[in-house]
């Protein structure tokens, strides 16, 4: 039908081009044919031929010329089939920066390459992976954006072994001056292949903080060498930053140690709990049987000990108990009600002296207050300030006033928040205190394990000491509940505040160069290291920690390396 079609119609082009087609893979294509077609249709079609007979080096050398095409389908076509090219002729690294090429022109273009068998490919290779290849790398970042994260170590070990190969550890160390050969690429490098989750990978990177100087330091060479996205760059420099910034306060409250009085506990307890201790010795050396209702109690409170209520551990009611049960069980409720409300030594006398009524409110205040973005307080009304519209030359009626009086909003607002965080929530719950976030009341206290300790001939002063150990150990999950809501809830709030102050200020003052302003809101030095320092709760001089006598309350961070050690952060 072709061949009669070719006689009626001697001078159709088309009908020629799908003969020539047809012959792929026994000739090269038509020279005549080709001259009449444009240059661009007839250098792919010449490839094309040339592929079919195994000629790959030529067909490279046309398509190679036609990857840089202006007309788009012409040049999607020669990437195809110049990958196919370099699948063929096993030339994977020339495959490997194609794709990636490609990608960084347009990202929508992964589609038209099968990547996940040439990176299969180069896997199950006997030769070593071509790690000092940059395309390496950024190919695996295209399956795992598009497929699912099903190689992100992969591609860590290929960015990280990149670096490696520049003799350098780290992205940020690289030698710009010696990548010459790579500038095409090396933005998608550093921008989309070492983002956070990859360099959290880094044999040289060993917490969180790391993590983000890092990717610190690779914005600021990406808003160098990558001009047109570098707002894109500065904007991520300031996100970091500004967690940073917060994190870093709160971080300097859980580097401190709470703090108990239990010395001046113990001198109260002396005075009013020695002689009920001296009841309960009696009577348990009178109860025969007493031992082995404990016993029976205690392997009953063994299996239900685990069950967790709000993230706070719940040890069930005892069964009914003996008189030198009740009394001990008294002795212990009072003694922890010691440690925990006594306006002299106890925790609540700490949190009353030292927070609430300390230094705490005015020094998370400190941070925005150095950088002018609070203003004074006049009997409860926050008064307007003009520094900031002076610095940035804003005449009263032009903008200054408005930016006066919404900082004015701005620390009401922040100082509600604190104020609730102070006042409000730094406390132990109570009824008179419902929102506390010190909760001991949910604890039913070991008392079956402390009685099982306690024999007759135990001395008051160690029965104090195993109630003490107890009282911290039901700390440490009360001060989770504490850390929770500072690190989501109260961080969340101050986020918000200077997020809609940021927004605002963009908003309203188009006209003049608000980044001095905006660089303000983010204070690059956490300056209260001292005053969090004292933020302390507890003994002044003893150490409870594994059965000594003072608990650090700073939490155990953990993360896993891919080799699966674990680092401490």
């Amino acid at each position: 039908m072709l061949a009669s079609a070719r006689e009626a119609f001697p001078g159709s082009i088309a009908l020629e081009l799908q003969a020539a087609v047809l012959d792929f893979g026994t000739s090269e294509f038509s020279a005549s044919l080709r001259e009449r077609l444009p240059a661009d249709r007839g250098d792919l079609y010449a490839a094309r031929a040339l592929l079919r007979i195994s000629r790959l080096s030529e067909a490279a050398e046309l398509l190679e010329r036609l990857e840089g095409d202006p007309v788009v389908p012409v040049a999607n076509d020669a990437r195809r089939e110049l990958y196919q090219a370099f699948m063929a002729a096993g030339q994977h690294r020339e495959a490997l920066r194609l794709v990636a090429r490609a990608y960084r022109q347009n990202e929508r273009l992964h589609s038209i390459f099968q990547l996940e068998p040439l990176l299969d490919t180069i896997e199950q290779s006997a030769e070593a992976p071509s790690f000092d290849e940059i395309a390496l790398s950024i190919c695996y970042h295209v399956v795992n954006r598009f497929g699912g994260d099903k190689r992100i170590g992969a591609q860590a070990d290929a960015a990280e072994e990149f670096v490696f190969s520049r003799q350098v550890e780290l992205p940020s160390q690289l030698d710009l001056t010696s990548l010459e050969s790579e500038q095409e690429l090396l933005p998608l490098f550093l921008d989309q292949v070492c983002v956070p989750a990859v360099l959290d990978k880094f044999m040289a990177i060993e917490s969180v903080n790391q993590v983000e100087i890092e990717r610190l330091g690779i914005c600021r060479i990406l808003s160098e060498i990558d001009t047109i996205n570098r707002q894109q760059y500065l904007d991520e420099i300031r996100e970091i930053t500004r967690r940073r910034v917060v994190r870093e306060r709160f971080e300097q409250v859980e580097r401190t140690k709470i703090y108990v009085d239990t010395e001046g506990v113990k001198r109260q307890a002396e005075k009013s709990l020695r002689d009920n201790y001296q009841r309960f010795a009696i009577a348990q050396s009178e109860e025969a049987n007493a031992s082995e209702r404990l016993e029976m109690v205690r392997r009953v409170q063994e299996l239900l000990a685990d069950v967790q209520t709000d993230g706070l551990k719940i040890h069930f009611q005892d069964l009914p108990a003996n008189e030198g049960e009740q009394i001990f069980d008294r002795l212990v409720k009072e003694l922890m009600g010691l440690l925990i409300s006594s306006q002299e030594y106890g925790l609540e006398a700490y949190l009353s002296t030292r927070v609430r009524h300390g230094t705490m409110g005015n020094q998370l205040r400190s941070a925005f207050e150095l950088q002018s973005l609070l203003t004074q307080s006049d009997n409860g009304q926050y008064q307007p300030d003009s520094h900031w519209a002076n610095t940035l030359s804003l005449e009263p009626y032009y903008g200054g006033t408005w930016l006066a009086e919404r900082l004015a909003k701005f620390s009401e607002e922040l100082d509600g928040v604190i104020e609730n965080l102070v006042r409000r929530r730094v406390q132990v719950r109570s009824e008179a205190t419902p929102e506390g976030l010190f909760v001991f009341q949910s604890f039913n206290y070991d008392v079956v394990r402390l009685q099982a300790e306690i024999t007759s001939e135990t001395s008051f002063e160690s029965f104090m000491d195993k109630v003490i150990e107890q009282f911290w150990t039901v700390l440490e999950y009360t001060l989770d509940h504490v850390r929770r809501y500072i690190e989501e809830d109260f961080v969340a709030a101050v986020h918000a505040l200077t997020d809609d102050l940021e927004k605002d200020v963009v908003r309203e003052i188009t006209w003049a160069n608000i980044s001095p302003l905006r660089d303000a809101m983010l204070p690059r030095e956490p300056r209260c290291r001292s005053t969090w320092r004292t933020w302390r709760i507890g003994l002044p001089s003893h150490e409870i920690w594994n059965g000594q006598t003072m608990s650090s309350v700073l939490p155990s961070r953990w993360r896993r390396k891919a080799s699966g050690s674990a680092i401490r952060a």
